[in-house]
């Protein structure tokens, strides 16, 4: 009669363990530049009349393929997530990646950081970067601003702590990109 008792009280427990240790083995996943786009609509109603260039990003991180390797955000990925975002803003009539442009912009990611808590059910994100806008005629800065950005979510959103990293940053990218077009809002209308 005991034996089947503790029998049973086993398998909840190795079941409970293979799951803690599938989630621990997970690989880190590098952010999706779609996802850090925000929805965001800066122009009152029509688009700018001017262009925009992504002239230079900077400062991105690769991804690693250990387990203990957090979810980084690359240039590639930033400036994708960028132009998307500036595309989406109606600010501008046209965004490039380049240098042809009534405006150049440059975006130095500064810091991504990926708060990991041990008895915490939430993850926190916080990107932090450094814009400039130059005029493209004299290459003046126009404006320039560093942008830090906080992000969280619960593990009740998802299991997965990897996964949960993921949607971290780009949460972070999302809020980070959101305010750029607010300020720029300001600068070029």
């Amino acid at each position: 009669m005991i034996a089947p008792l503790f029998g049973d009280l086993r398998r909840p427990r190795f079941a409970s363990l293979l799951l803690v240790v599938a989630i621990l083995a997970a690989c880190a996943q590098p952010p999706k530049a779609d996802l850090m786009v925000p929805e965001v609509t800066a122009a009152p109603t029509a688009r700018g009349a001017k262009t925009i260039a992504i002239w230079r990003v900077g400062g991105g991180e690769k991804t690693g393929e250990d387990q203990m390797d957090l979810s980084r955000i690359d240039d590639q990925a930033f400036t994708a997530a960028l132009s998307g975002t500036l595309e989406k803003s109606g600010l501008f009539r046209r965004v490039v990646v380049g240098d042809e442009g009534d405006y150049r912009l440059e975006a130095q990611i500064v810091s991504q950081e990926l708060g990991r808590p041990f008895l915490e059910f939430k993850n926190v994100g916080e990107l932090v970067v450094h814009y400039r806008l130059y005029g493209a005629q004299d290459r003046a800065v126009i404006w320039q601003e560093t942008i830090e950005s906080h992000f969280e979510k619960g593990f009740t959103e998802t299991f997965d702590a990897k996964e949960r990293e993921r949607l971290v940053i780009e949460g972070a990218a999302r809020e980070n990109l959101a305010d750029l077009v607010s300020n720029l809002a300001q600068v070029v209308h």
